[in-house]
């Protein structure tokens, strides 16, 4: 799964650029019982809305099977 979650990370990544979306950090977690993994993205999306587009340019990339969308509002 190593391999493969390198290059999902690697198309989440050039997704999220192509939308000059900027990300802070990237988590990363095994999902017990299974082959899957789960990639947290945190973003920073200064007056930046989050998109259906985006969302749907994730979603057709290979090897993503989920998307959920968190929202976190740091005043800066």
């Amino acid at each position: 799964a190593g391999k493969n979650m390198e290059i999902i990370e690697d198309s989440c990544r050039a997704a999220l650029n192509e939308f000059a979306v900027k990300i802070s950090d990237i988590e990363c977690e095994f999902m017990p019982g299974s082959d899957q993994v789960k990639l947290v993205f945190h973003l920073k999306l200064r007056g930046k809305r989050i998109n259906t587009e985006i969302i749907r340019r994730l979603s057709a990339l290979d090897g993503v099977k989920q998307i959920a969308w968190r929202h976190n509002i740091q005043q800066t």
